[in-house]
């Protein structure tokens, strides 16, 4: 008997994963292909050719690994934030793109905080300046790499490249907009910020707000030979990573929050809009389905478990006795310091007392 499946897409920053999900959630088949990051100084960058490259392999890979008697209805992807993902007129990278680690904007960032346009950033968009987010981006590939800014006529951000090569078609949602000039407010692009910022120049590349559980096209000929999906499978509009995983979750009403522990953290609570105050840093990220989600970010999550492991003793205990063990530690030793290769976290507060 056929089973209907869809196959999800997740282009993370150092892997592409591919899912082939039944209709009941049954996970059928799967693969996973990891990624280059170019550091060069303060600049990290990917290869946008790579990406695409990888989520061909790895999607034929995991439609593979699901076996024979599996009918693909539809494509969901997902993939890392933030960054400037600049393509020409024809659909070409403009250059490597410039990601959310990206260093080179950090003195920018610093000047936009003394001369207020942080202000407006914050008041706008609901979160915090920082060096790879898209304003402070562009004017810095503007004065760095000009020719990319002379040819871009269209940024995407991760996700949104990868269904553009799906489909053809361009588009992005809010989750990854809101990272931009979008009015979290609204939904759509703020006028105000753009003049504000003094970056009218720029308003062109901005891609449509399209809901995330639209269909945004369907997956072309040449893509088709490139993963071997099947030709004229919808492929929908889909979230920035972070607020998929919430979906996912489950964490959909205000109120609801949930954390992500990878490279890096990711702490998240929904609420009905993104009026009023929050924690200082924090990020707010519209979804597209009349919420949003207040962030905060810090940039050390698993390795801080790793240290954890290492100071509590590295007697095999699992992870259920490590409380134990911990207490064991903090009554032994009056005070237990980070030591050697202990990881970091950002400047970025923890929530405060109460919040989520």
């Amino acid at each position: 008997m056929t089973r209907q499946a869809v196959v999800g897409i997740d282009a993370g920053t150092t892997a592409v994963k591919a899912v082939v999900l039944a209709r009941d959630g049954e996970q059928l088949g799967w693969s996973r292909a990891p990624l280059r990051v170019t550091h060069h100084g303060d600049r990290v960058e990917q290869d946008m050719d790579e990406i695409w490259s990888a989520v061909g392999d790895t999607v034929r890979a995991a439609v593979r690994d699901a076996g024979d008697g599996v009918e693909i209805v539809a494509v969901g992807v997902t993939g890392q934030g933030d960054g400037a993902w600049l393509v020409d007129g024809t659909g070409r990278p403009c250059g490597p793109a410039t990601i959310w680690m990206d260093g080179t904007a950090a003195a920018r960032v610093t000047a936009w905080e003394r001369d207020g346009r942080g202000d407006l950033v914050r008041d706008i968009t609901g979160s915090s300046l920082f060096p790879g987010a898209l304003p402070v981006l562009l004017e810095q590939l503007e004065a760095d790499h000009p020719e990319r800014l002379d040819r871009a006529a269209h940024q995407l951000n991760c996700k949104d490249w990868i269904r553009f090569r799906l489909t053809g078609e361009i588009a992005t949602d809010a989750s990854d907009a809101s990272r931009t000039y979008l009015d979290v407010t609204t939904g759509t692009y703020s006028d105000a910020l753009l003049e504000g910022l003094g970056h009218q120049r720029f308003r062109h590349l901005l891609a449509p707000v399209r809901p995330p559980h639209e269909a945004a096209g369907t997956v072309g000929a040449p893509a088709a030979r490139a993963t071997g999906l099947p030709e004229g499978v919808p492929v929908v509009v889909g979230l920035v990573d972070a607020v998929a995983g919430g979906v996912g979750l489950g964490a959909v009403r205000p109120g609801d929050a949930y954390l992500i522990v990878g490279t890096t953290a990711f702490a998240a609570r929904v609420r009905q809009d993104g009026r009023g105050p929050g924690p200082e840093g924090r990020i707010t990220l519209a979804t597209g389905l009349g919420s949003v989600l207040e962030c905060l970010a810090p940039m050390a999550g698993a390795p801080n478990l790793d240290w954890v492991r290492t100071v509590t003793g590295p007697d095999g205990s699992g992870w259920p006795e490590r409380p134990d063990r911990g207490r064991a530690v903090s009554s032994t030793s009056p005070t237990v310091r980070p030591r050697g290769n202990a990881p970091r976290s950002s400047t970025r507060r923890p929530p405060p007392p109460g919040w989520g």
